[in-house]
């Protein structure tokens, strides 16, 4: 067996390891059980790859996020070193998978924890040759923890069905009360967590207040070598990107709505650093090692202090200084108390989400298990008079609790329904042939063609027919004008794997039970973020490390509250640097908060006052000059 620095140096191509890996790595392939607590960026993955290399059998990965899962798999691969996943796929079953990794020689097989509910799955599962289980992000298994999903709590069945194979559990962000609840969930036979520090002594966090978002962005980007900025929404982050362009910094987007080669050209620019910024969705960077990122921006607020420290800590890898920075406005600690209360679930609303949810998807009662469906938010809460804001945090906790996995994924297709009857409808002597290869696709694909609304989507009917989309599409313009059917175009924004057959309020009982708490454990997570961003006394690096049970820590002396830069400079240095801008000539307000790093506070009072003081003066277009 090669020693675990030469299976490094081999497959990874690293002559040492990071710190605590190789204590970790040690205990793994002594058969004990582990709970390692490691940050964003210090090598978990590697504590159980490089050991299923060893290991003779397979090392099962519980991993919740299937595209995290594709990542995994696509970059063992690209290292010679045998691994799959149980994923939904038509052109493989489960069946066949199953198949595949029993006689396949897989070191690492990854499976998505809902699917350990399936009683047939999990009875061949554990035939496998299993030699080592891993479950990666096991903050998950905790009902104190941010992104708590019931699933997960299941996983202890494989603890009592192979009792004698180890475990190693993994995540970045724990607090001692999560865990604690994972030690006891999976029974783990350990004395104490492989705990690193949370502390990330490189790293300034700073908080800056201005309404001015996107001038101070710019500022900072100017000083910036490779960055991310987080945005909530996929809009915020093409809005953004195109604002930041225009200001000519090197820039692009990325989120779930593009496709395949789109996102593998735009993370290429991003890592060769032909666009070293990247505004993105929170998602980005989950599986992505680039290690001299030196700035992390967040726009808007993150929903947990566990995900803020994720996130920021994909900046400063290398080890060199690096920025955490949030901006915050003046007017948000109200506009999150708002959305708080929008995102508060009831069990009337959870109801009626999830019974319109099966009509609108055509789900009957005791099917949809392993199926996948589209959905467009916008048009079902629009079908449903649903609020769209409180509608998706539903269906985030039903994906949270396993009723399915959600995934944010754009196809566009329509929606149609046929007004005639069937003898009426296959009539076809008349049509064009296009139109006659449509009426016999539907006809032979769609149960219960004339009763309901249906959904078809471009990459289910374009393969059926040699022919191009605009001629479907003239085939159902004739259609619609013969009255024989109506149709509206759709574009679809989630994608719904549907783990559990539709059983009404035995799907939903057992997780009405947990509601309540849902909601109090989300508020307190806001409530944190909102004192984490809003208090203005204490260090940030203290309160992230308070936060996560470090309690012997001392201020940083470098986060925008230790930092004394602003607080010392006096008045009359703001004029002075104010003064010497306006020397290139009349500044907009905006052009004069790019070239100043002051507080806009700060800004404004020395406007006034030079202004009062007749020192500059305003144009006719606005600006301000020097009188």
């Amino acid at each position: 067996m090669h020693s675990p620095k030469a299976l490094l140096n081999t497959y990874w191509g690293h002559k040492n390891f990071r710190p605590h890996q190789e204590e970790i790595i040690d205990k793994v392939l002594a058969g004990k059980d582990v709970l390692a607590i490691l940050p964003t960026g210090a090598g978990k993955s590697l504590c159980y790859q490089l050991p299923a290399l060893s290991l003779e059998g397979i090392t099962l990965v519980i991993s919740p996020l299937i595209a995290l899962m594709h990542d995994q798999v696509a970059q063992l691969t690209a290292r010679d070193i045998k691994a799959m996943a149980f994923v939904n796929d038509p052109k493989c079953s489960i069946e066949q998978q199953l198949d595949n990794s029993q006689y396949g020689n897989f070191k690492l097989v990854y499976c998505a924890p809902e699917r350990l509910l399936q009683t047939a799955f999990l009875n061949r599962l554990i035939k496998l040759p299993i030699v080592r289980i891993a479950i990666d992000e096991a903050h998950c298994i905790s009902e104190w923890g941010h992104d708590f999903r019931p699933a997960y709590r299941k996983i202890a069945r494989l603890r009592e069905q192979l009792p004698h194979v180890p475990i190693i559990a993994l995540t970045a962000s724990a607090t001692p009360p999560v865990q604690e609840d994972i030690v006891q969930n999976l029974q783990l036979k350990i004395d104490r967590p492989d705990l690193a520090s949370f502390k990330r002594p490189n790293l300034q966090y700073q908080v800056i207040e201005t309404e001015n978002k996107i001038g101070q962005l710019f500022q900072q980007l100017s000083r910036t070598q490779v960055a991310i900025v987080y945005c909530w929404t996929r809009q915020e982050t093409e809005e953004i990107a195109l604002q930041l362009q225009q200001l000519g910094l090197a820039v692009n987007y990325f989120h779930g709505g593009l496709n395949n080669d789109e996102k593998q050209q735009r993370l290429e620019a991003w890592q060769t650093e032909k666009t070293p910024i990247m505004v993105a969705t929170t998602a980005f960077g989950m599986g992505i090692d680039k290690a001299n990122v030196d700035r992390v921006f967040h726009l808007t607020l993150p929903d947990s202090l566990e995900n803020y420290y994720q996130q920021s800590g994909r900046a400063g890898r290398d080890g060199n200084e690096a920025q955490a920075v949030l901006l915050v406005h003046p007017g948000e600690h109200a506009q999150i108390q708002k959305r708080i209360a929008q995102e508060t679930l009831d069990k009337e609303f959870v109801e009626k989400t999830f019974k319109a949810l099966c009509n609108y998807l055509q789900i009957p009662i005791g099917e949809g298990a392993d199926c996948a469906y589209q959905l467009s938010l916008q048009h079902f809460c629009q079908t449903y008079k649903l609020p769209m804001s409180k509608t998706l945090a539903c269906l985030q906790w039903m994906d949270q609790s396993g009723i399915f996995g959600l995934q944010q994924k754009n196809t566009s297709g329509l929606r149609f329904s046929v007004d005639v009857s069937p003898e009426v409808f296959r009539q076809t002597s008349s049509l064009n042939p296009s139109a006659v290869g449509l009426v016999q696709y539907l006809t032979r694909n769609f149960h219960q063609l004339y009763q309901t609304e249906h959904l078809l989507f471009w990459d289910q009917i374009l393969p059926q027919f040699q022919q191009p989309k605009e001629k479907i599409l003239a085939a159902l313009d004739e259609l619609q004008k013969r009255g024989n059917l109506h149709y509206t175009l759709l574009a679809t924004d989630l994608q719904l794997h549907w783990q559990v057959p539709r059983e009404d309020h035995y799907t939903l009982n057992p997780l009405l039970a947990q509601l309540k708490k849902r909601n109090s454990l989300k508020q307190q997570k806001w409530a944190a973020v909102l004192d984490y961003a809003f208090t203005a006394n204490n260090c940030k690096q203290q309160e992230l490390l308070h936060y996560f049970g470090e309690s012997n820590t001392s201020p940083c002396g470098i986060c925008s509250v230790c930092s004394t830069t602003q607080k010392t400079q006096t008045p009359q240095q703001t004029n002075r640097q104010l003064l010497d801008v306006l020397k290139k000539g009349p500044q907009t307000l905006r052009e004069i908060s790019f070239a100043l790093d002051c507080k806009e506070s700060v800004l404004l009072e020395t406007l006034h006052e030079l202004a009062s003081n007749q020192q500059i003066t305003r144009t006719d277009d606005n600006k301000w000059q020097r009188a």
